[in-house]
């Protein structure tokens, strides 16, 4: 994952970037997947922070974790309920929408 300012190089990954601002949304998509689970709880955290308003997890679902091959490599893509997590580590999260999106 990374970030980048409008038409400019990128400003580093997820796990770099700083801000003391928290913005109206925060939001990943198809970035949580790609990420090793013991590394969540930071991006939770991180999406969590970044935060003042709402938080968009746009990630494939599954409810059981599981590990797939992906594009020939193992430990690359990983499903699971990414959202529920997030509201179990932060349960003063209120669940606005929750929808799949399949065709």
């Amino acid at each position: 994952m990374q970030f980048y300012q409008r038409n400019t190089k990128p400003l580093g990954s997820f796990y770099q970037f700083e801000s003391r601002q928290a913005y109206g949304l925060a939001f990943c998509t198809g970035d949580l997947i790609h990420q090793a689970p013991n590394l969540l709880p930071a991006l939770y955290d991180k999406l969590y922070t970044l935060s003042c308003r709402y938080i968009l997890a746009n990630e494939y679902h599954s409810p059981i974790p599981i590990e797939l091959e992906h594009r020939g490599h193992n430990k690359k893509l990983f499903k699971r309920e990414f959202s529920r997590e997030l509201w179990e580590r932060y349960p003063s999260l209120k669940l606005v929408d929750h929808r799949f999106v399949w065709r």
